[in-house]
């Protein structure tokens, strides 16, 4: 009993020793996990002071969750602008996306956050990039019926006839989200309404089919000024 009693002591300062040396021989050191968790909570909850600490400590601004999700990504679907600003700031890729291929452009535009999109295109965020569902900004906001964000998209050079890989474009998009306001100004800044997707659907025979009258008639209003 005397011999296992003297080695304990032993035994317990080893373990610390290794575990740490562990971690920074497999994951580069242990605080760098809890950084890395840090800038995306802190991104999430649009904690800067936590998410500035985490940064100066060496954590990366490109940090991902458990899911993939970028740091940047999530911050701009919460709609945190100054997380997005900082992590921008610190080095953060605007094209990185998540496990659907959202970028934050498209996140920010689908949810109304034109601030934010403001401050990705400023960055260098392409809105030419579409997600998994074949998605770019643009349509994605048109699909959300964020005609503020869809403005804001084409005053900023996008155009306003871009598609889905299935070629359904803004215009036809909005028609099946019943998006009157978004037809409206989609069709004033120069969206083809005679545009056909893949599968030969305009947005007029769209909006017929749906019971959308009201933007029929500005369709058919739009195609005969053409």
């Amino acid at each position: 009993m005397a011999r296992n009693t003297q080695h304990r002591p032993a035994r317990r300062a080893e373990f610390p020793l290794l575990w740490i040396a562990a971690c920074l021989l497999a994951i580069g050191g242990c605080a760098s996990v809890q950084s890395y968790d840090t800038v995306v909570r802190a991104a999430r909850e649009n904690q800067l002071i936590p998410l500035k600490v985490a940064l100066d400590q060496g954590a990366p601004a490109n940090a991902r969750d458990n899911a993939g999700s970028p740091a940047l990504v999530i911050a701009s679907a919460y709609g945190n602008r100054d997380a997005v600003e900082l992590l921008i700031e610190r080095g953060a890729n605007v094209g990185l996306a998540d496990a659907e291929g959202n970028t934050a452009l498209i996140f920010a535009a689908a949810r109304g956050y034109v601030d934010i999109v403001g401050l990705l295109l400023g960055n260098g965020a392409s809105w030419r990039t579409a997600n998994s569902a074949g998605f770019t900004a643009l349509t994605a906001a048109a699909a959300a019926s964020q005609a503020a964000s869809v403005k804001y998209l084409l005053s900023n050079g996008v155009d306003p006839n871009n598609a889905t890989r299935f070629g359904d474009t803004a215009l036809l998009v909005a028609v099946a989200a019943g998006a009157a306001d978004v037809v409206d100004v989609l069709l004033s800044n120069g969206a083809n309404p005679e545009l056909a997707n893949h599968v030969g659907i305009t947005p007029a025979m769209l909006a017929a089919s749906t019971g959308h009258a009201a933007i029929a008639k500005k369709l058919q209003k739009a195609s005969a000024t053409k």
